[in-house]
């Protein structure tokens, strides 16, 4: 299983539907909802689509991340101290209440897709619009760890959040894995929500069969 949104955690004003991975601004005021799942540690890829009432309005929506503490009425990454956010509009990343560093720029058109690529190892998270270049840097990778903004100042765990704010019907779909990306995540990053990593999966499995083995014998 993957990440969905949590309808018991979100501003009135947001709306969810498509088994709860669109959040929708039913009232043209300030809202963001967390998903159910949240995570300490490990490296997650997912995107983040452009949808509802076309409006490139700068701010009009925020691809985020924050922790329980962070407040589903505020700005979030800024003024909001618990969360860290790219808003359409603006390439800056902010993160606990400032400017933290450079995300990606997208305007919010129809089908805009921001992919993320979250280190929760080190504490580290990346943007791209549309496929491009990852936090505006041809050089910035998430695989190796180049490149990276600082996410250090938020205590954990985190949840992905979706932010809109001030237009009635403005929309982010949420792919965390459970159909094709439109994108290719980079190696070693897995989907959030999901209920183990790849590796970690693999490894237990290959334990049961030695355990099974050694029993046999």
């Amino acid at each position: 299983m993957t990440a969905t949104f949590n309808p018991s955690d979100a501003a009135a004003t947001i709306a969810l539907s498509n088994g709860d991975l669109t959040a929708t601004n039913s009232f043209g005021l300030d809202g963001s909802v967390r998903t159910v799942e949240s995570a300490s540690s490990g490296k997650y890829y997912y995107e983040a689509i452009c949808g509802g009432t076309a409006d490139t309005t700068a701010y009009r929506r925020g691809v985020a991340i924050g922790n329980s503490s962070a407040a589903l009425t505020t700005g979030l990454g800024s003024p909001e101290t618990n969360s860290g956010n790219v808003f359409q509009g603006d390439s800056n990343f902010y993160v606990a209440g400032s400017g933290g560093g450079t995300g990606c720029s997208y305007a919010g058109t129809g089908g805009d897709n921001v992919s993320v690529a979250l280190d929760l190892d080190n504490d580290l998270i990346w943007y791209r619009a549309n496929g491009g270049n990852w936090n505006s840097n041809g050089s910035a990778d998430p695989a190796s760890g180049v490149g990276g903004n600082s996410i250090s100042g938020l205590s954990k765990p985190l949840f992905v959040m979706a932010w809109s704010t001030q237009a009635n019907g403005i929309a982010l779909t949420f792919n965390f894995g459970a159909t094709a990306y439109a994108y290719t995540a980079p190696s070693g990053f897995g989907d959030f929500g999901a209920s183990a990593p790849a590796g970690i999966v693999g490894k237990l499995i290959k334990a049961n069969q030695t355990i099974k083995r050694a029993s046999y014998w």
